[in-house]
């Protein structure tokens, strides 16, 4: 694949875990450059521990366990590559973890409507509620009377499926960013 159609179809999926009964639950969205699937590669059971969705049209590459074991034995790099990504994930969780624990859930979804404007490049948001109330760890009413107070204030604008950022800078300070 050539670099350039690495940009063409820059890619965002959201990273899903699936409970014991069953939900989906928000784990985190990756973006260009970002990895997954390393667990399953690393783990010799093979576990799937996530599902993944793209959020907009995106391309991927694929690495099987048989060439990543063989790379991974050719190249030492790669093992700094892994403990350096796992480590930055790690941070990552723990940020999100402190967030979950600490944060009042209005700056939590706040922040995941931030971090989703960029994903979407300032257009419109095509995520359910149900989604943005797993990734801020909330739960779907609550994001409702997040979002419905911000399309009072002139934040967002809300539609069917749909939500688009009208005041980064407000919603930014509403996040506590």
């Amino acid at each position: 694949m050539s670099p350039a159609a690495l940009t063409e179809f820059p890619g965002w999926f959201l990273v899903q875990a699936v409970t014991p009964n069953g939900s989906r639950v928000g784990m985190t969205i990756e973006g260009p450059g970002d990895v997954f699937g390393e667990l399953a590669l690393l783990d010799s059971a093979g576990r799937r521990t996530a599902t993944i969705r793209a959020l907009r049209r995106s391309e991927t590459m694929c690495l099987d366990a048989e060439r990543f074991a063989e790379l991974r034995l050719a190249l030492p790099e790669v093992d700094r590559f892994l403990v350096a990504m796992l480590t930055r994930r790690v941070e990552r969780l723990t940020e999100q973890l402190s967030d979950a624990a600490w944060a009042p859930a209005e700056k939590r979804v706040c922040r995941v409507v931030l971090r989703l404007a960029k994903v979407f490049d300032d257009g419109p948001i095509k995520l359910k509620q149900e989604e943005l109330a797993s990734l801020a760890h909330t739960t779907r009413p609550t994001v409702s009377t997040v979002l419905s107070d911000l399309g009072r204030q002139g934040i967002v604008s809300t539609g069917r499926g749909s939500l688009t950022v009208l005041d980064e800078a407000k919603l930014r300070h509403r996040a506590g960013k």
